[in-house]
């Protein structure tokens, strides 16, 4: 057997293995002390009335009968002619345009006529 001057192999066995008990062990961090925060409390402050402003009062709801509107004959076209096109494009477009027209002009007109 050959010698390996003067190291046993048991020597090189335990120097070349880490065990868990020699590895340096890491200090914690240190505490840090908070001083603890006072709760909030509005009546201390000179300034702190309590904050409560009076109802608004509620305007009655306008009703189309209680409202006398003026519509022009252009912004009556207009209406007609969205409310046509709105129409047409829930059905997709696969009716007549005058159809369309037709049902606009009595959804638009009910209002007024009431």
């Amino acid at each position: 057997m050959p010698k390996n001057k003067g190291v046993s192999m048991t020597a090189k066995t335990k120097s070349s293995v880490v065990s868990p008990a020699t590895k340096k062990a890491t200090k914690p961090a240190p505490a840090v002390s908070v001083a603890p925060i006072a709760p909030f409390a509005p009546e201390a402050h000179p300034s702190a009335a309590p904050i409560v402003s009076a109802p608004k009062p509620v305007e009655p709801v306008k009703t189309a009968s209680s409202v006398a509107q003026t519509v022009t004959p252009a912004e009556l076209q207009k209406m007609i002619e969205c409310e046509a096109y709105l129409l047409a494009e829930k059905n997709d477009f696969k009716g007549e345009p005058a159809d369309y027209w037709t049902q606009a002009v009595k959804l638009v007109s009910a209002p007024c006529l009431a």
